[in-house]
């Protein structure tokens, strides 16, 4: 989850027991698509991966 500067304390409310580190490359908030300054998040993995892997339709 990339956040703002304004948006660190609404990242934190949402995420349990999260990690938080300075953003190297330039990327929007997902709140207001501003410039991220930290990379908030539960492990290495993406938040859109998660979502992309519990909605995958199973093999036919």
């Amino acid at each position: 989850m990339l956040v703002c500067q304004n948006h660190v304390r609404k990242a934190l409310q949402i995420l349990v027991l999260p990690h938080i580190k300075e953003v190297s490359q330039k990327a929007p908030c997902c709140f207001c698509q501003k410039d991220a300054r930290l990379n908030v998040y539960y492990s290495h993995q993406s938040i859109g991966y998660e979502i992309k892997k519990i909605h995958r339709k199973p093999a036919s």
